[in-house]
């Protein structure tokens, strides 16, 4: 229970071999990392390194577990989340795009406080993609690590880069929309960020490009 997100550790206490079945299904995956953490960290003590990371892991996982996401795995100051685990539901899009958005507010909550205390605000970019994904466990017979990959992933993951590019802290994939418009229509639809549509754009090593939306107040720097 310390080491994977709730309802994934249901899965393992129900039973002996959970993740040996590989399968391919529709995930939403998030991206979240600070912005010009490693100039941040430089500088400082190897204890205040661990404890922002440590504070912001907390703060941020808080969201994605009370949005019936998983932490897939941490790498450094990103956080890699999916939505759909164990099973998918026809609200995975919409509970990413919603903890994205409160990931936003605690955010601004904590960056108040940090002013306080005379800290240094903190920037983050969040990427955020939806369609089908591989999942299962990798590993040498000794040691496993439940994965979950493919090109959903990938443009996730992009995303989250394109942020820093665009000056926006928010990235979400037209995919996301659509999947979360579907039965109500792009019109119809009430999303929790006020988002707009950014155009096109060719993101790294991946074929044809992605219509991103950002959030309204961001958007007048995007371009494609």
């Amino acid at each position: 229970a310390r080491y994977f997100s709730p309802n994934i550790v249901d899965m393992l206490a129900e039973s002996d071999d959970p993740l040996s079945l590989v399968r391919r299904q529709n995930v939403a995956a998030l991206f979240i990392d600070i912005a010009g953490f490693t100039r941040m960290s430089e500088d400082k003590p190897a204890e205040e390194v661990i404890e922002l990371l440590r504070e912001f892991q907390r703060r941020m996982g808080a969201h994605i577990i009370s949005c019936g996401g998983t932490i897939e795995k941490y790498v450094g100051d990103e956080i890699f989340a999916v939505f759909g685990l164990p099973d998918p539901s026809p609200h995975d899009a919409m509970n990413a795009l919603r903890c994205g958005k409160l990931m936003l507010d605690e955010l601004r909550v904590w960056n108040e406080l940090r002013r306080t205390t005379g800290a240094e605000e903190l920037k983050v970019g969040i990427g955020v993609n939806y369609g089908a994904a591989v999942i299962g466990d990798v590993g040498d017979g000794e040691t496993f690590s439940f994965t979950v990959i493919g090109d959903t992933i990938n443009v996730a993951s992009r995303l989250q880069t394109l942020t820093r590019e665009q000056g926006a802290p928010l990235a979400v994939a037209d995919a996301v929309i659509r999947q979360i418009a579907i039965g109500e229509g792009l019109d119809q639809v009430s999303l929790p960020v006020d988002l707009v549509d950014g155009g096109e754009f060719s993101l790294k090593n991946h074929k044809t490009a992605v219509r991103v939306w950002f959030p309204r107040s961001e958007a007048s720097g995007a371009s494609a």
